[in-house]
């Protein structure tokens, strides 16, 4: 799945939301679908400088290509959120143990983003 942010819009809050992480018109790839109860959906896309992944609004994007990995899997988590991506990265505390720099949670990432 592949995704481009849009060009940021008088009164848009793209550029505020993605700062300096992602470019307008550049086609990213969504590594995670993220939904939550009575919130935004989110992309999980890795910035283009550092790779670090984070989590962004899915209106400030124009999804270009749709196909979803073969090894994703959906999972509804107890209290209703809804992820899409690789089932390892829905494991809970998964994303605190990767941001903790967990060698584990690390490797499992680059898997995952590997399995593209």
């Amino acid at each position: 799945m592949r995704a481009v942010l849009r060009d940021p819009q008088p009164g848009d809050d793209a550029a505020r939301a993605t700062g300096t992480w992602l470019k307008p018109g550049v086609p990213y790839d969504v590594l995670e679908v993220r939904a939550e109860p009575g919130r935004l959906v989110h992309f999980r896309i890795a910035s283009e400088q550092s790779g670090t992944p984070a989590l962004f609004d899915s209106a400030l994007f124009d999804t270009v290509d749709g196909t979803i990995p073969p090894h994703w899997r959906a999972r509804l988590a107890p209290g209703g959120t809804f992820t899409l991506g690789p089932e390892e990265w829905s494991a809970p505390g998964f994303w605190d143990a990767y941001f903790d720099d967990d060698p584990e949670a690390v490797a499992t990432y680059e898997a995952g983003r590997a399995e593209r």
